[in-house]
């Protein structure tokens, strides 16, 4: 069942008893002074009879809590209760907030959910916190779906969000990458809220300046409708790290194209995030033993305890209202609304923004057991800590399941942001995958022309210098001691080829961490077209013989046609040399780029302008006549 907390706080005259909401339940009292100004906190949540008494429960515990902080002096902080539907419509929220919170002078609100469904929950906490901001009124929210809400920016903002956000995730992921040396990575996410805000924030984590060193690389980022379709690119990626962003649901069909495509072996790591784990740590059959994933408690129990914390911010908040030098008209204007929902009243409460101040530089002091609070500028909090979880098989092999555990956790403020324990690799590897592909092996076709590619004896060959080349088809090396024979400085089986194109080969398979071998085309020719077909070079391209050729293969327009050329790497300067004939060039030929009439108007025009400079000349010196 989707949990859905809202705190209100409002101010009213000093009363003897409090009324909870409509169905008559009410919070423990106690006295206060009669001087003090009762500030009420109520707590809205779900319609729901079971976890009503452990609500109550742990509101009374956050009261007494804060009964000795310095503006008790003064204020009251009094919770009550209020129930409101799971998915409510616009109406209902209009109502609620209309006739419940502003017609009683609610000062601030905290708003906690704990859906993960990334559907009409969704929609509605958009919506409850959009009128919020509508009307000026301060939100301290904790929500379990944030990633999908969209964020104010600007003066206007007026909320402050408990939970780990997704940017959050996005820095956890990247800690793991940094721990296990992963510097390349592919980006998966569907159309959910916020894909957008986790892809925007692993490009600004990988612009920074402070990763620089880290050489972050994203390989791809695929935004999927469908993904059996859409994935397809996958096929030949040269990633082996994908970091995905989906729903739980979402995640199945995801993986299950992943293991068709052949992405999900002991060379591959996949780490997601909180929505793809959810609140249960049993995953579905079709996910990936050996995942990585971030994770923050977001169960009834998690947020029930969420409420203490909501409350603490307010009343740290308050507490700072209540030290600030300021008059008692001053602080009043930020603890009464003046806004209402009818025409006879202004519809945004300008003290909601001075009071968000006090709310969000508030700085609290954690404790072993509990994290400090503070937040960041755009309402986030500064301090967070998430479960890093690895995915394993639990039970017997005919009835095995699939849980999450915890093996680490990661911190937002400190250098070593996480801590790690033993993992299980994908595959059941005994060691983390490299990240990176494995060398490939590829065939090279090449036909010798010095100095691009020179031949001489196999002996010739080093470490530094050239490399082995076949001469003669696979079929005529049958039966032949290749170990001996490319030893033999006499051998025309083998050959030792450099020049140019193999040095340049050689930095390639250094730089792109492959293999090959290179192997003399079979006919020997340069490739044209002969009855119609191509031959040389060219033919075992289009006959998929080979991966590549290596030549100094010159480009013209029938050989573009049919195969793709590297950009060029050399410019030879070759040029085309002429006997120059007597009488070539005519004596009057510089007058040829101007006919007759062009001439005279140059010539005229000259003299005009010269005749006028030297009379302007001798008119202003003072020796002229």
């Amino acid at each position: 069942m989707m949990i859905l907390l809202l705190v209100l706080v409002y101010m009213v005259p000093i009363s003897p008893g409090l009324d909870l909401n409509v169905r008559r339940n009410q919070i423990e009292r106690q006295s206060y002074s009669s001087s003090g100004t009762d500030v009420h906190v109520s707590v809205v949540m779900p319609h729901s009879i079971f976890q009503e008494k452990d609500y109550l429960k742990q509101i009374n515990s956050a009261k007494r809590h804060f009964s000795r902080m310095k503006f008790t002096r003064k204020y009251n902080l009094v919770p009550t209760l209020e129930m409101l539907e799971a998915m409510p419509g616009p109406t209902q929220v209009l109502e609620k907030i209309c006739k419940k919170f502003l017609n009683k002078n609610i000062v601030a609100l905290i708003y906690l959910t704990n859906s993960e469904n990334y559907g009409r929950e969704t929609v509605a906490s958009q919506y409850f916190l959009e009128l919020a901001k509508y009307v000026g009124l301060p939100v301290i929210s904790w929500n379990a779906d944030n990633a999908a809400l969209e964020q104010s920016s600007g003066t206007d903002k007026l909320q402050l969000q408990l939970a780990p956000t997704v940017k959050h995730q996005a820095q956890a992921m990247i800690s793991l990458l940094d721990r296990y040396s992963w510097h390349t990575f592919t980006v998966l996410t569907t159309k959910i809220g916020g894909h957008l805000s986790f892809t925007q924030a692993l490009r600004e984590m990988k612009n920074d300046p402070r990763n620089s060193e880290k050489k972050l690389q994203i390989v791809d980022i695929l935004h999927m409708e469908n993904p059996e379709l859409d994935m397809k690119v996958l096929e030949r990626t040269e990633s082996r790290i994908f970091l995905l962003y989906c729903t739980r649901k979402e995640a199945r069909t995801i993986l299950n194209q992943a293991s068709k495509i052949g992405i999900t072996g002991r060379n591959y790591v996949w780490i997601v995030t909180q929505p793809v784990i959810g609140e249960f740590m049993e995953a579905p059959s079709s996910f990936i033993p050996g995942m990585l994933g971030v994770h923050f408690e977001t169960t009834t129990i998690a947020l029930i305890r969420e409420i203490t914390k909501g409350i603490e911010v307010f009343a740290h908040g308050l507490n700072n209202l209540y030290m600030d030098e300021l008059s008692d008209e001053e602080k009043l204007e930020m603890l009464q609304p003046n806004v209402s929902c009818q025409d006879d009243g202004p519809v945004k409460w300008p003290g909601g923004i001075k009071l968000h101040k006090y709310l969000s530089t508030i700085q609290v002091q954690g404790t072993r057991s509990e994290q400090s609070i503070e937040f960041d500028t755009d309402g986030s909090m500064n301090n967070v800590e998430l479960k890093v979880m690895n995915l394993r098989s639990r039970g017997n092999t005919g009835s095995s399941s699939l849980i999450w555990e915890e093996i680490g956790v990661w911190k937002s403020r400190e250098e070593e942001k996480i801590d790690i324990k033993d993992i299980v690799w994908p595959g059941e590897a005994l060691k983390p995958p490299e990240g990176v592909p494995e060398r490939r092996f590829i065939t090279i076709t090449f036909l010798e022309e010095p100095p691009y590619i020179n031949l001489s004896p196999p002996t010739t060959c080093s470490a530094t210098k050239g490399s082995i080349c076949q001469m003669v088809p696979d079929s005529k090396l049958v039966g032949v001691n290749i170990t001996e024979e490319q030893k033999n400085p006499n051998s025309t089986l083998f050959k030792c080829c450099s020049g140019f194109c193999v040095d340049l080969l050689r930095k390639f398979s250094s730089d792109l961490s492959f293999d090959y071998a290179l192997k003399r085309v079979k006919d020997g020719k340069w490739g044209g077209v002969e009855n119609g077909t191509w031959n040389g070079l060219v033919a075992e391209l289009i006959n998929h013989e080979t991966d590549m050729v290596l030549t100094s293969l010159k480009i013209n327009s029938g050989r573009e046609s049919v195969i793709d050329f590297s950009v060029p790497f050399l410019e030879t300067g070759i040029t085309i040399l002429v006997s120059k004939r007597t009488g070539i060039i005519s004596p009057t030929a510089f007058l040829e780029p101007f006919d007759f009439a062009s001439w005279m108007l140059v010539v005229l025009v000259s003299v005009q302008v010269a005749a006028c400079s030297i009379f302007l000349f001798e008119w202003l010196s003072p020796h002229g006549y």
